[in-house]
């Protein structure tokens, strides 16, 4: 760049407001990574935007960046599965309340030797 010529878009993300975007730009990028990192399961999503206003007057260009970091919302737990049954919440599928539904006695599959010595 010995003559002052900006032909890359990453020397003039450099230039602006003399390397503060960039600096935040990265802050915003650490700041993503240490937020996902902490999410349960380490799983998550976040959105850098950044807004580049390119405005032209004559022979002038002015540049004016925004710059915006939304990053997940509280922490993300996985889902807990219920189900409804009889007005309140059950952790059995309710197929599975006809299995041990009444009374009846269940006899073990296999039953203690009891005539062995011991």
């Amino acid at each position: 760049m010995s003559n002052g010529l900006i032909r890359r878009f990453s020397e003039m993300i450099g230039l602006i407001q003399r390397g503060q975007f960039e600096r935040s730009l990265d802050e915003g990028l650490r700041e993503c990574l240490e937020t996902l990192r902490s999410q349960p399961g380490e799983k998550g999503k976040a959105t850098i935007t950044i807004d580049l206003v390119i405005a032209v007057q004559g022979d002038m260009v002015q540049i004016s960046p925004k710059l915006k970091v939304k990053l997940p919302e509280g922490e993300g737990f996985t889902p807990l599965m219920l189900w409804d049954h009889d007005g309140a919440l059950s952790t059995q599928h309710p197929n599975q309340f006809s299995m041990f539904k009444g009374d009846e006695k269940v006899e073990p599959l296999h039953k203690p030797d009891v005539t062995a010595a011991g």
